[in-house]
């Protein structure tokens, strides 16, 4: 069978700017409700999320991650 269409593209990549906050949020938020299928537990959204990011926020996010795994 064909691959299944993705309904929204990625978002943009966040590195930690503030200014760039709000419009990464709402990308992200929209990607994750148009395409559920691809993230059905949190695992998957929160290590999704961090290949979205880099610099300062992909730093944030994998001690997030790790946090998350070690206190459930």
């Amino acid at each position: 069978s064909a691959p299944r269409k993705k309904k929204f593209p990625d978002p943009d990549s966040f590195d930690g700017d503030q200014k760039n906050y709000p419009v990464f949020k709402q990308q992200l938020k929209a990607k994750l409700e148009a395409d559920p299928e691809d993230f059905p537990n949190a695992r998957r959204v929160y290590d999704y999320t961090l290949m979205q990011t880099s610099g300062p926020a992909a730093r944030i996010m994998l001690s997030f991650i790790k946090y998350t795994n070690t206190h459930g």
